[in-house]
């Protein structure tokens, strides 16, 4: 079932979100219309999850406050008012700026969520992701990769265009956010790249890391959710294997190449915490 409008409701407001500005009878109105100010500026992207995250309530709730305040406010420009009083419209730069300030609120608690929208972008949040770090496997000298899925995780893919030989080439740019409390398989440590390339092969199936050249997929890998017994997930596996794993599986998604990557889990909150991967 689609997630419904208002994205957070009053006793989010008072219990998580600790508001105390609008009253409960009030809220609902506001809450749709800062609902409303999320979808511009996420694309809609939202309307494909079953349940608003956290940080959209959050923003949710500071949006409405910005425009319940401007109602309240005896400081508005009236542009004009009707005899018996009740139908008043106000200044529309007035009317301009509160939307602003609830819009500015939302970027703030959106920020770092991947769900903003910046033009031709495809959103989703809490999806599961499988990252396959590469490794090189000694005995048989070839490269091989250990999967670990992890859960909660916000995808962007961007459709972008270039010109290669006069004519226009269709490529997508994918960046994904790993939020610092994402569920990790089977509680695996991160350690960063230069840490993970000492590991021994047999260590290295407690971790998992960030590197170029790794890949994602976005599912998880468990063989009993691919329908398939025929690859040991539990262990390292080539690149060839990996291939077949998707095809056989009739997974249709893209096999995602890292390009880049950064880990912000050093600074800020646990909610602002998080690790970052680019990939095509």
């Amino acid at each position: 079932m689609a997630i419904q409008k208002p994205y957070a409701d009053y006793d989010w407001y008072k219990t998580n979100y600790f508001g105390s500005v609008i009253p409960e009878e009030a809220f609902p109105s506001f809450a749709m219309k800062a609902s409303y100010l999320v979808d511009g500026l996420t694309a809609g992207n939202l309307q494909s999850l079953d349940t608003a995250p956290d940080c959209v309530k959050d923003a949710i709730c500071a949006a409405a406050e910005k425009l319940y305040q401007f109602e309240q406010s005896p400081a508005k420009e009236i542009k004009s008012e009707n005899n018996d009083g009740y139908s008043v419209t106000y200044a529309d730069t007035n009317e301009e700026k509160a939307r602003d300030d609830a819009k500015a609120e939302i970027r703030v608690y959106l920020s770092t969520s991947g769900l903003l929208f910046r033009g031709g972008r495809k959103i989703t949040a809490n999806r599961i992701i499988t990252v396959f770090n590469a490794r090189t496997d000694k005995e048989k000298r070839r490269e091989v990769f250990i999967p670990t899925n992890i859960f909660g995780v916000s995808f962007c893919e961007l459709d972008s265009s270039k010109f290669v030989g006069g004519a226009r080439s269709e490529e997508i740019t994918c960046k994904i956010r790993i939020p610092f409390g994402a569920r990790i398989e089977a509680g695996k440590t991160y350690l960063p790249e230069s840490q993970y390339k000492t590991l021994t092969d047999e260590d290295a199936l407690f971790y998992w890391t960030l590197q170029k050249g790794s890949c994602v997929l976005l599912a998880g890998t468990k063989a009993t959710a691919w329908g398939t017994g025929a690859y040991d997930l539990g262990r390292s596996i080539t690149k060839e294997e990996l291939t077949a794993l998707c095809h056989e599986s009739r997974y249709t998604g893209p096999l995602i190449s890292v390009v880049e990557y950064a880990d912000n889990t050093q600074r800020g909150s646990q909610a602002v915490k998080h690790w970052r991967i680019g990939g095509k």
